[in-house]
C-alpha cells in the first residue's frame, strides 16, 4: 500500500504512524511513518476488508484514515474524518464497589485493537487528560468498523481500566474503576546491599514489557510505593 496523508488544506504531515486495520479479527500490523511529504509504503493485509490509518506523533495524537480497501493499491489518501461523520461517546466513572459517580478522572482514547489493550494503557500516562464528571470524545466516521480501538481510565484512589470503544453508543458509556492497591517494598544494590533511591519501578505481567513501560513512581532510599493498575486477563477479553 503507497499513499500520502494530508491535512484539511491539502498540506502532507510528517512523520504520522501509519498502519493497517482489518474488518476481520487480525493481529494488528506493523507500523511506518510517513516522510517529509506525507507519503508512505506499507504491507498490505491478507484480507479483504481493511482501511490504511494513521496518527499523529503528539498530543491530540489526532487520527487519519483511508477509504475501506480491497486490496494492494498505490495511491491511497489518508484524511481527518469530517466532522459531520464523526460519532461521540459520553465517558462517566463510578467505583466499582459503591457505584457512586467519580468527580474527577483522566482519560485517553487509543487506535489500539481493543484485543491488545495492554498497548494502550502503557501508553496511558502521556496520552491522558483531566476530565471531570464526563468526557466526550471524538470517534471513527464507521460504526461498522470491528477495530474502533479503548478507552483507558483511572482515578486518584482507583486502578486503571481499559474498555473497548462500543459500536452505537447512545447513551453515556458508565466505567466502573475498582480501588486502587499497592504494593511495598525496598530497592537494594545487588552488591552492597544498602537501599538504593531514586528508582524507577513498576509492575509487570510480563518482563518482556520492561523496555516498552513508561515508570512514573519515585524509590525513597528507605523504601517505596506504587500502584498497580487493574488488568484484563490473559484472554484479552475484559
Amino acid at each position: 500500500m503507497r499513499g500520502r496523508i494530508v491535512d484539511a488544506d491539502g498540506k502532507p504531515l510528517v512523520a504520522c504512524f501509519v498502519a493497517t486495520r482489518t474488518a476481520e479479527p487480525q493481529v494488528a500490523s506493523q507500523s511506518v511513518r510517513s516522510d517529509g511529504e506525507g507519503r508512505f509504503a506499507i504491507s498490505a493485509p491478507l484480507a479483504t476488508r481493511f482501511r490504511v490509518v494513521a496518527w499523529e506523533d503528539r498530543v491530540p495524537y489526532q487520527p487519519f484514515s483511508s477509504a475501506l480497501q480491497h486490496g494492494p493499491a498505490t495511491d491511497v489518501v489518508l484524511t481527518r474524518p469530517a466532522a459531520a461523520d464523526a460519532r461521540h461517546v459520553t465517558l462517566r466513572c463510578v467505583d466499582a464497589a459503591t457505584k457512586t459517580p467519580i468527580p474527577e478522572f483522566r482519560a485517553s482514547r487509543s487506535e489500539v485493537d481493543s484485543l491488545w489493550p495492554t498497548l494502550a494503557i502503557l501508553d496511558h500516562p502521556r496520552a491522558r487528560q483531566l476530565h471531570r464528571g464526563e468526557a466526550t470524545f471524538d470517534v471513527g466516521p464507521d460504526p461498522s468498523d470491528a477495530t474502533r480501538g479503548v478507552f483507558v481510565v483511572d482515578a486518584p484512589g482507583h486502578g486503571t481500566v481499559a474498555v473497548p470503544i462500543p459500536g452505537d453508543a447512545k447513551e453515556p458509556l458508565v466505567v466502573e474503576l475498582p480501588a486502587e492497591c499497592f504494593l511495598a517494598g525496598r530497592v537494594l544494590d545487588a552488591e552492597t546491599g544498602k537501599p538504593a533511591a531514586g528508582v524507577a519501578v513498576c509492575a509487570l505481567s510480563d518482563p518482556r514489557d520492561l523496555q516498552r513501560r513508561r515508570c512514573e513512581a519515585v524509590g525513597r532510599g528507605h523504601g517505596c510505593r506504587w500502584s498497580l493498575p487493574h488488568r484484563w486477563p490473559r484472554s484479552g477479553r475484559p
